[in-house]
Order: C-alpha cells, then sequence, then structure tokens
C-alpha cells in the first residue's frame, strides 16, 4: 500500500468517525427531546424507559447505550 492509499483510507475512516458522532449527537437529542416531553407528562415517577425509547424510536438497548439510567436521563433533560 502506497503513502496515497493510507491516507485516503485514514481519511475515509475519519469521515465515517465524524458522520458516526454526529448520527450519536441526532440520536441523542431525539432521545432528550422525548424524555423532556414524556417526564412533562407523566413526571420522573410514571415515566417509563421502554415508552422513552418508543418515543424516541430508538430501540431500548440503543437508550441505554446513551444513558446508564433513568436518573441519568433525567439529570441531562433537566441540565
Amino acid at each position: 500500500m502506497d503513502i496515497s492509499n493510507r491516507e485516503t483510507s485514514s481519511s475515509t475512516r475519519s469521515r465515517r468517525e465524524e458522520r458516526r458522532e454526529r448520527e450519536l449527537e441526532l440520536r441523542r437529542a431525539d432521545v432528550l427531546a422525548a424524555a423532556t416531553a414524556e417526564f412533562a407528562e407523566k413526571g420522573f415517577d410514571g415515566a417509563q424507559m421502554s415508552a422513552l425509547a418508543g418515543r424516541a424510536e430508538v430501540a431500548l438497548g440503543t437508550l441505554y447505550s446513551l444513558f446508564e439510567s433513568k436518573e441519568q436521563l433525567f439529570e441531562a433533560v433537566i441540565s
């Protein structure tokens, strides 16, 4: 592999990583918006992570990969 191929490969990987980070931030923003609405409607105790995931249109596992707990998600919403 010559230098130009290494630079192209590195550049492609960098662009992929940047795109993935942007997508992750957008997903996080969608989750925060859904959580804000859910907490406003149902309160902390009434809100369920599965309902929040559905409202944000993400898998429950995705929700937990972004926020470890309902408490952590709530703290992110109020901050």
